[in-house]
């Protein structure tokens, strides 16, 4: 009799631990959605920023009065958090 029980709750842990596997794995998914999302849209960002600087100058750097040659800079993000 002991030994079914046992044998049973075994059988609950298992449940358990797969059910909170999947949790686990579908707040993964979601979160790497997220991240493609934030990842494609910052690239079309670039994209459409590149485009602009190609058209209104045909060059990304400006040459200065002075000579010099100042290179603009596409604004970076920091890395997105761990997951």
């Amino acid at each position: 009799m002991a030994r079914d029980i046992r044998g049973w709750w075994t059988k609950i842990e298992r449940v358990i631990s797969y059910k909170q596997r999947l949790d686990a794995d579908a707040q993964r998914r979601k979160a790497m959605d997220r991240h493609l999302v934030f990842l494609v849209k910052q690239t079309e960002r670039y994209g459409e920023s590149l485009t602009t600087q190609m058209e209104d100058g045909g060059s990304v750097s400006d040459d200065h009065e002075d000579g010099g040659e100042e290179t603009r800079r596409l604004p970076c993000r920091r890395k997105a958090r761990s997951m």
